[in-house]
């Protein structure tokens, strides 16, 4: 529930009333949720420059 509320605060930081608000209005369709967290194995970059401007 903690990960759900903080992901509908995004970047804002939240007080305690705040929160405890925000986690009344999710808490009805948590169970329709799913979390899904990925964690990357390698990261690859991309150097548009090489292009040459065309991509």
């Amino acid at each position: 529930m903690d990960t759900l509320v903080a992901v509908n605060a995004g970047d804002r930081e939240l007080d305690a009333e705040e929160r405890a608000k925000l986690r009344e209005t999710v808490a009805p369709r948590a169970h329709k949720r799913v979390l899904l967290k990925f964690t990357p194995e390698r990261y690859v970059t991309w150097d548009h420059a090489k292009l040459g401007g065309r991509y």
